[in-house]
C-alpha cells in the first residue's frame, strides 16, 4: 500500500520495480508448468457431436409473448470524506417485463425505439443497509443492525401485494425432507458472536425466535448467513450481493406465483429471464435446493392440468463458460444448440478434477446456443421435467422440456445494441444499475440528509 503525499497523489513504484520478478527463477519454473487457456479449444470435434438443432427436439415450440427479466445492483459509498471507512449501502432490484408481439415491429436486428418503449413496464425495489463503521442512533451493533435491516428489507418489499419474506417461506416449505415444523425456517447457528449454541430442529417463524442459550433475538433471514461475511471495518459489498441474488430470484418466484393463482394458462406463454446463471454462491447456496423444487413443483402441477410450463433462464455475460464460448463460436452454426456434459465441462472448461461443477451452487445446467442472428448465450436451464431431478449427472433431455422453447425466445429477444446481449436484461439492467459518477454524488447528499436527520432527533 503506497504513502500519499500532502497533495494528495501516490508514492510511486520504481519504473524497474517488475525486473526481480521477471528474472526471479522460481517465477520461470513456476510459469512453464501451464499452458495457455486457447489450447481447450482445438478439439472441433468434441464440439460437433455435441451439437443440436433445437427445433429437432421432442419438445413444444415457443410461443411465448411475454419475458420477464430481473436484474440488480449495489452501490457502496462513503458517509463523510473525511472518515472514509464509514460507509453505507444502496441497492435497486429491478423487473421489467416486455411484450414480444409489440417488440416484433423490428426489421433486422435493431428494434424500433418507440416500440421498445410501448412494449414494456418496470418496477424497482431499492433498499439500505449499513455497511462497515457506520453507528446506528440506538447504539446497536453494526452486525446486529445488518441483520435487522435485511428482515425489514424482505418483510416491507412486496411484490403483487406478497412480501419477500412470504416467498422466502414459501421457498423453505419445499425442502425434502422438513428439517423443522412446517412453517418455520431452520438456522444452522446462533448469529450472535461467542455463542455457540446447538439450533438444530429450531424452527424459527415470520415473527423471529429467541436462542435457548443466549437469549438473543433470532430472525427468519439469519438463515440467509450473510451477516456471516459482514466486516465491521472493510467494504460490505460481498454481503450484499449475497442478500440481493436471493432477493432477486425470490422477485421472479413471486410474480411467477402471481399468474400461477389469477392466469396460470398464461405461464405457458411467458419466460422468466435472469441477469447471471441460475446458482446461489456462498452463504446463501443452500436455498438453491428448495428453490429448484419449487420451481418443479410448480411444472408438475401445470401438467397436470394439461397447461404449458414457463420458460426459465439465466444468462450469463462472464466467467469461465462465457470465454469458452467466445472462443469457440465460430466452431458452433447459428441454431445451433451445444449440450454440455460433465465430461466435456471438466476437460475443457473448469478443470475440477473430477469434482461435479455447480452440484452445490446451481440449480441449471449449462447450454451454448447460437442464435439465429448470430449472438452466441451461455445459459442455464432448470430441470422442470420431474419433481427431484437434478443438474449434474447424465443429462437426461427429458429434464429439460423447455429448451426448445427456450432457443425461440433467445432467437426473439436477442440485439445488436451490445454483443451478445439480450433486449429485456438490457432494459432490466438500465432500471437497477446506479451511474458511478452521479450516483456517488447524489446518494451522498441524501444518506448526508436523513443522518443529519436522525442526529437532530
Amino acid at each position: 500500500m503506497p504513502y500519499t503525499n500532502p497533495a494528495g497523489g501516490f508514492e510511486h513504484a520504481s519504473a524497474l520495480g517488475h525486473v526481480p520478478t521477471v528474472q526471479h527463477p522460481l517465477v520461470r519454473k513456476t510459469l512453464a508448468r501451464y499452458r495457455m487457456p486457447s489450447d481447450r479449444t482445438q478439439d472441433t470435434g468434441a464440439i460437433a457431436e455435441r451439437l443440436v438443432d433445437p427445433a429437432t427436439l421432442p419438445q413444444d415450440a415457443a410461443d411465448v409473448r411475454w419475458t420477464v427479466a430481473t436484474d440488480s445492483s449495489p452501490f457502496e459509498h462513503e458517509v463523510d470524506p473525511a472518515f472514509p471507512a464509514t460507509r453505507i449501502l444502496f441497492m435497486q432490484m429491478s423487473a421489467v417485463i416486455v411484450d414480444l408481439e409489440r417488440l416484433s415491429t423490428r426489421s433486422g436486428p435493431f428494434a424500433d425505439p418507440a416500440a421498445i418503449q410501448d412494449a414494456q413496464r418496470a418496477s424497482v425495489l431499492a433498499g439500505a443497509l449499513p455497511s462497515s463503521n457506520l453507528v446506528r442512533v440506538d447504539e446497536t451493533p453494526p452486525k446486529t443492525a445488518f441483520r435487522q435491516e435485511v428482515d425489514a428489507l424482505f418483510r416491507e418489499s412486496e411484490v403483487e401485494g406478497r412480501s419477500l419474506l412470504d416467498v422466502f417461506f414459501e421457498v423453505e416449505a419445499n425442502r425434502d425432507p422438513l428439517p423443522v415444523a412446517a412453517g418455520t425456517i431452520e438456522l444452522s447457528s446462533c448469529p450472535t458472536d461467542g455463542c455457540d449454541a446447538d439450533l438444530a430442529r429450531l424452527g424459527v417463524g415470520p415473527e423471529g425466535a429467541k436462542c435457548p442459550k443466549c437469549r438473543a433475538e433470532l430472525m427468519a433471514t439469519d438463515a440467509l448467513r450473510a451477516h456471516e461475511i459482514f466486516n465491521d471495518q472493510g467494504s460490505n459489498l460481498e454481503a450484499c450481493s449475497r442478500v440481493m441474488s436471493v432477493a432477486e430470484r425470490f422477485i421472479s418466484l413471486a410474480l411467477l406465483d402471481q399468474l400461477l393463482d389469477q392466469r396460470p394458462s398464461a405461464l405457458a406463454r411467458m419466460a422468466f429471464v435472469t441477469d447471471g446463471p441460475l446458482a446461489l454462491f456462498g452463504e446463501v447456496a443452500p436455498i438453491k435446493r428448495p428453490l429448484l423444487r419449487r420451481l418443479q413443483t410448480i411444472a408438475d402441477n401445470l401438467r397436470s392440468r394439461d397447461l404449458g410450463i414457463p420458460v426459465v433462464v439465466g444468462i450469463e455475460k462472464s466467467g469461465a463458460f462465457w470465454d469458452h464460448a467466445q472462443a469457440i463460436r465460430d466452431h458452433v452454426p447459428e441454431g445451433s444448440l451445444m449440450l454440455l456434459d460433465e465430461d466435456y465441462i471438466e476437460r475443457y472448461i473448469t478443470f475440477k478434477g473430477g469434482a461435479v461443477h455447480g452440484r452445490d451452487t446451481y440449480y441449471g445446467r449449462h447450454f451454448f446456443y447460437r442464435a439465429q442472428g448470430g449472438q452466441i448465450y451461455v445459459v442455464t436451464v432448470p430441470p422442470l421435467g420431474r419433481v427431484g431431478a437434478e443438474r449434474h449427472g447424465e443429462l437426461d433431455l427429458d429434464d429439460y422440456p423447455t429448451l426448445r422453447a427456450t432457443c425461440s425466445v433467445l432467437d426473439a429477444i436477442g440485439t445488436r445494441l451490445y454483443d451478445d446481449a439480450t433486449i429485456p436484461i438490457t432494459l432490466a439492467h438500465k432500471y437497477a444499475a446506479y451511474p458511478l459518477t452521479t450516483a456517488g454524488q447524489v446518494l451522498k447528499l441524501h444518506a448526508e440528509e436523513h443522518l443529519d436527520r436522525a442526529m437532530a432527533a
